[in-house]
C-alpha cells in the first residue's frame, strides 16, 4: 500500500467531533465541530469560534471569542444556550449585549456637570 500524505481533516474524529489536540493542529479555513459550531481559523493561526444560529428567519453568525481563553466545552455550552434562545423566538445577540458594562462618553459625563451650573449662567448665551 502507498503511504498518503498528511490530511487536514485527521483533525477530526470520527464522530465529526473536533478534539482539544485537533484544534491547535488544524489549518487556514471553517472547521466544523457539529450542531452549526464552526471554528475559523486564519492565516495568522487566531482561532475563533463562530455558532450559526437563525434568528427570526435570518442566518446570523455570532463571535463566542477565541481558543484557547475559550474551551471547547465552555464553548459547546454558550452555542447551546444561543440557539435555545433562538428556538424560543429570543434574540441571544441582545442577551448578549445585555452584559455588556455601560462605557459613558464625554456627553454622558459632561450632561451634570451643564446641569448643576446653568442656573448659576447669567444668559442664554453662556448656556449655549
Amino acid at each position: 500500500m502507498a503511504r498518503q500524505g498528511k490530511r487536514r481533516e485527521v483533525a477530526q474524529q470520527h464522530d465529526g467531533k473536533l478534539t482539544d489536540r485537533a484544534i491547535r493542529t488544524l489549518g487556514p479555513g471553517v472547521h466544523r465541530d457539529g450542531r452549526c459550531l464552526y471554528l475559523q481559523v486564519v492565516e495568522s493561526g487566531a482561532r475563533t469560534w463562530l455558532p450559526r444560529t437563525v434568528v427570526q428567519g435570518r442566518r446570523r453568525w455570532m463571535d463566542l471569542g477565541g481558543f484557547p481563553a475559550v474551551s471547547l466545552t465552555e464553548v459547546r455550552d454558550k452555542g447551546l444556550r444561543c440557539r435555545k434562545i433562538a428556538r424560543e423566538g429570543g434574540d441571544p445577540f441582545a442577551e448578549r449585549d445585555k452584559d455588556k458594562a455601560f462605557v459613558p462618553n464625554v456627553e454622558h459625563a459632561a450632561q451634570p456637570v451643564f446641569e448643576e451650573h446653568s442656573p448659576s449662567w447669567k444668559n442664554a448665551k453662556r448656556r449655549d
